[in-house]
């Protein structure tokens, strides 16, 4: 099932059509005194969406299958096709990229 949504993801990113993707992250129970941080977690949760989107689309998705999904490099190498040192590689470069794009606030989030 998941090989083929991310095929399905790819053409649609590739014809540059909005694909709905919901990654946001609830936050049960959150008290009047919570209100600052859960602003702060918007902003940074749209930051992270923007910094994604800006990746070619095969590193994009090792980071939303790894981190969004849970699933590990292997299962993802056979989603993806390609050998696990591959999906390494893409994992690799991402996180590059999106240390790069976001600062401060990445450690925070892998």
């Amino acid at each position: 099932m998941f090989s083929i949504a991310y095929r399905r993801a790819i053409k649609a990113r590739c014809k540059r059509q909005d694909v709905e993707y919901s990654d946001h992250i609830e936050q049960p129970g959150l008290c009047e005194g919570d209100a600052e941080r859960a602003v702060e977690a918007g902003r940074a949760q749209d930051r992270i969406r923007t910094a994604l989107g800006k990746l070619p689309a095969d590193q994009e998705a090792v980071i939303r299958l790894a981190y969004f999904e849970g699933l590990s490099y292997r299962t993802i190498s056979a989603i993806m096709e390609c050998p696990p040192e591959t999906v390494k590689t893409r994992m690799f470069h991402a996180r590059r990229k999106l240390k790069a794009a976001l600062g401060g606030i990445l450690s925070d989030w892998l």
